[in-house]
């Protein structure tokens, strides 16, 4: 069983995308509820949904599973609210939510996981990728036979019929998961229009001819994905007065798809990660960087200018020397003023000392 875990933040929504599941049909799968150090006890309640609908819940202290007849005595829930999906089918792929509220009546956030089934008894031919509200075209992949040799040709899906062509006349089923979004081309090939996260899993082309031989069955494995919705630049510059450059760190982010791959690109050079560090002088100009954010099925760019300017502010040598002249300052001051006191009390003797002289006593004669 392979498993890939990631974080996705969304700005504003109390949603995380958490994990990816990949297993066999079969199996048994356990799906982690990630409440951390919090306990059953603090919950007005706990969910757990399977593509919208409720399969599993905690209220009132109470667990309940086996909400959905699709999995019927497959469920349980260990003491932490994780669910364990047993004997696991292709049409258990999609998207698992853990939702919940605390007693004081704040949501916490909730935790997604996708789970993809695989079917281990025939080997997958194709693999294809789509992204969420979009449209893709399954092969009928027939070689060199025509439709017109076949007696039957049919799709199946986990499964299920949901198209034909039987005698030449093409028949679409009415699946009520597929209702008016499926269409046949004239090489059998099946179009799937405005996809949704439960439209993944194993698609099969069979056949049979007009002899009686059957075809050789074609399997895809499709994999719908939550497209990427947006993209956005966070930057943070540091003027270095020492170098006289700046310091440039941007970080790349990407909201809707899963466990994106980001790519910057600035003038001819190219970098693949998330983060970006470098170091741009004034003299450089405006300089337009652009992230691109990229999974199976979409992609997203956002393009970014930055510019390189200096900034005021004190290093610790500047402070030193400041320090230093307010300081001299201070003590030539000092020095000034001493000494023109000295000077101002020099000149006021002499005079002092000649009023003294021609002055009379009182009462008496000059």
């Amino acid at each position: 069983m392979l498993i890939l875990t990631s974080l996705l933040l969304i700005s504003g929504l109390c949603v995380a995308v958490g994990l990816t599941v990949n297993d066999n049909v079969g199996e048994t799968v356990e799906l982690p509820s990630v409440l951390e150090s919090m306990k059953l006890e603090e919950f007005d309640f706990l969910i757990w949904m399977f593509n919208g609908w409720i399969i599993a819940e905690m209220s009132s202290g109470q667990l309940k599973v086996n909400l959905h007849a699709q999995f019927k005595g497959r469920l349980q829930l260990s003491p932490d609210f994780s669910l364990t999906v047993r004997e696991l089918r292709l049409e258990d792929s999609g998207e698992y939510r853990r939702v919940g509220r605390k007693k004081g009546g704040s949501q916490i956030p909730t935790y997604k996981i996708q789970l993809h089934v695989y079917g281990v008894c025939v080997a997958v031919d194709l693999t294809v990728n789509g992204s969420m509200g979009g449209t893709v075209e399954l092969p009928s992949a027939l070689g060199s036979l025509n439709v017109e040799d076949c007696l039957l040709l049919r799709w199946i899906f986990n499964g299920s019929n949901i198209a034909e062509r039987v005698r030449g006349k093409n028949a679409a089923y009415n699946h009520p998961q597929f209702q008016g979004r499926l269409q046949l081309s004239p090489d059998f090939s099946l179009t799937v229009r405005e996809l949704r996260l439960e439209d993944s899993g194993e698609y099969q082309r069979v056949g049979m001819k007009k002899d009686g031989l059957q075809i050789p069955t074609y399997t895809i494995q499709l994999q719908v994905y939550e497209p990427i919705t947006s993209v956005w630049i966070q930057p943070e510059y540091t003027w270095d007065p020492e170098n006289h450059t700046c310091a440039v760190h941007l970080v790349c982010n990407s909201s809707g798809g899963l466990r994106p791959s980001y790519t910057w690109r600035m003038r001819d050079q190219t970098e693949s990660s998330s983060r970006l560090h470098f170091f741009l002088s004034p003299g450089e100009g405006n300089v337009t960087i652009t992230c691109t954010a990229v999974h199976a099925a979409s992609q997203m760019s956002r393009s970014h200018t930055v510019k390189c300017i200096p900034t005021v502010g004190f290093s610790l040598c500047l402070l030193k020397m400041a320090v230093f002249s307010v300081g001299l300052v201070i003590m030539v001051s000092a020095v000034i003023t001493v000494h023109l006191r000295e000077r101002f009390y020099r000149q006021r003797e002499p005079v002092q000392g000649a009023e003294t002289e021609g002055t009379a006593p009182p009462g008496g004669r000059l």
